[in-house]
């Protein structure tokens, strides 16, 4: 999930609130991890830690732009 807090008509919190979007993904029974999505390593090695787990999984990544 690319969660870069924007729509397209601005801040996402502006429109709906997704918070707590982690909890709220726990809540479906999702094995949740949350990592920088501009890290590509880290992103690739989440997948791979996460690979043998048999229940649904999502990956938040964060990716707010640096400035």
């Amino acid at each position: 999930i690319d969660k870069n807090e924007r729509s397209q008509i601005g801040n996402t919190a502006d429109a709906c609130s997704i918070e707590p979007l982690y909890d709220k993904l726990i809540s479906f029974n999702l094995h949740v991890c949350e990592v920088d999505g501009h890290e590509q390593s880290l992103l690739e090695s989440t997948i791979l830690q996460t690979k043998e787990i048999s229940k649904p999984k999502a990956i938040i990544c964060n990716t707010i732009p640096r400035l």
